[in-house]
């Protein structure tokens, strides 16, 4: 078997493009999705958001997006992270997290994301990582309930 898998952030023109092409086209019923994505796309040119991409022979087949969140300093956001059907279950997603996690205690306190309640395997694998489930609100949406959930780092962390 023979695979040729590759991680890194969206630094340069191109690998914002390519980010950008994997997202757009994957709403997932997101009420705004399209405005959030090209917002986002700025945000990534000026360093706002960070992105990181996850390619498989060179095609995008998974992302993760994180930013600080806009009122508390010491909270990094997860906004965004998709791996494609075919290659779930083969640590794209815990890496990625790994990766936005580097600071926990140091640079931030927590991390924070939401996940569709209707995504239970999502919200399993997030538990499974260490994330907590705060509470279960209509974010987007009056008629879609989010189920937020947060990482924080460990007393004595800091």
């Amino acid at each position: 078997m023979t695979f040729d898998f590759s991680f890194r952030t969206a630094e340069s023109r191109r690998d914002r493009d390519l980010l950008f092409g994997y997202i757009d086209g994957q709403d997932l019923g997101y009420p705004n999705y399209h405005d959030w994505t090209h917002r986002t796309y700025f945000e990534l040119e000026i360093g706002y958001k960070t992105g990181i991409i996850a390619k498989s022979n060179s095609v995008v087949v998974g992302d993760l997006i994180f930013q600080p969140d806009k009122t508390h300093k010491r909270v990094r956001e997860l906004k965004n992270m998709r791996i494609h059907p075919d290659l779930r279950g083969r640590g794209f997603a815990r890496f990625m997290l790994a990766q936005a996690e580097r600071g926990l205690g140091e640079d931030f306190d927590m991390l924070l994301c939401d996940v569709p309640e209707t995504e239970t395997s999502t919200i399993l694998f997030m538990e499974a990582c260490g994330y907590k489930r705060i509470a279960r609100i209509p974010i987007y949406s009056d008629d879609r309930r989010e189920v937020v959930m947060v990482k924080a780092a460990k007393v004595g962390n800091k």
